[in-house]
């Protein structure tokens, strides 16, 4: 048995004898002040967007989002980061890095509705096609007219095109769950909301999903305290799931003169594995959001992307 395996399963064979005769409140006054269950729990953080009230089922500009700007003295522009709860995951390294660069920030992110031209139906009942539509189209309508230095979009579009539950409907009003159909559909809805942006000349980052990981099936205090119930996968199989996704909009952003990318996954899967966990960090909230503590490492790639591609 490793080493740190070894520790960690005599730490519970200790604490759990004593929690024993000091009853189950000891128990959990014992583990809480674990390394690894305070690590865990600081993954469960949520972002900022939700904490400020910014992830809302209403087009920015539409009210409600009072607390969702971050301002700095003498801003040399605006940033505004826009998409689904995988932009919002982006809050706090976003911020990082325009608030470095001289920048404001304005978020506006709604779960499960991408800032993209296409007509998105959940079958699980995680948000309607309706409102989803005019979150995306009042947005895109209120960056065009406030234009503004930079736009950072981000969606979790790997999961829109490949999981059953999301249906895309094509022009004929026809719905469709086939990922290959549904990649074109994205590839195309996504380059129509660039192309507009660019009309009225407002520059954009897409920033590629990050990679999805599984979760811990079995995620006990032991395995908390033993891995910080990790996983990790090689990365052909993260890009292999993300493949159909990862073309589609790497074809959009290059059929758009004002658009450019970043990808995170040199970041997140060095040494060609991904992982939850880096250097006693857990790096993922859940299977496909990053922790705070994760999303904060991006945030000088977000201030190199920003002096890149910002109109001052």
């Amino acid at each position: 048995m490793p080493v740190r395996r070894l520790a960690a399963a005599a730490a519970v064979c200790v604490l759990v004898p004593l929690a024993a005769g000091a009853g189950l409140l000891g128990l959990k006054s014992a583990l809480a002040g674990h390394p690894a269950v305070r690590g865990w729990e600081r993954s469960q953080q949520r972002h900022a967007d939700v904490l400020h009230r910014c992830d809302l089922p209403v087009p920015l500009g539409g009210g409600g989002r009072d607390a969702c700007t971050w301002s700095v003295p003498e801003a040399r522009g605006e940033i505004v980061l826009v998409g689904d709860s995988n932009a919002g995951q982006f809050t706090e390294p976003v911020e990082s890095a325009a608030r470095r660069a001289g920048f404001d920030l304005t978020v506006a992110t709604s779960s499960a509705c991408p800032l993209a031209d296409v007509r998105l139906r959940d079958s699980a009942g995680a948000g309607g096609e309706a409102s989803c539509r005019r979150f995306a189209a009042g947005t895109l309508v209120e960056l065009t007219r406030r234009r503004p230095s930079l736009v950072i979009l981000a969606a979790r579009a790997d999961s829109y095109v490949e999981e059953r539950r999301y249906l895309l409907r094509d022009a004929s009003g026809r719905l469709t769950d086939r990922p290959a159909e549904k990649a074109l559909l994205w590839q195309r809805g996504l380059t129509s909301t660039l192309a507009a942006l660019d009309r009225a000349g407002v520059r954009v980052v897409v920033v590629h999903p990050v990679p999805a990981l599984p979760e811990s099936g079995s995620c006990t205090t032991l395995g908390l305290l033993v891995d910080g119930c990790s996983t990790t996968v090689p990365l052909g199989e993260v890009e292999r799931a993300a493949a159909r996704a990862r073309t589609a909009e790497e074809r959009a952003v290059a059929a758009v003169r004002g658009a450019a990318a970043v990808d995170f996954v040199p970041i997140l899967c060095p040494a060609g594995r991904c992982s939850t966990l880096s250097g006693g960090t857990l790096l993922y909230r859940d299977r496909i959001h990053l922790s705070v503590d994760g999303a904060l490492r991006l945030s000088d790639t977000f201030y190199r992307a920003i002096v890149a591609h910002a109109r001052r």
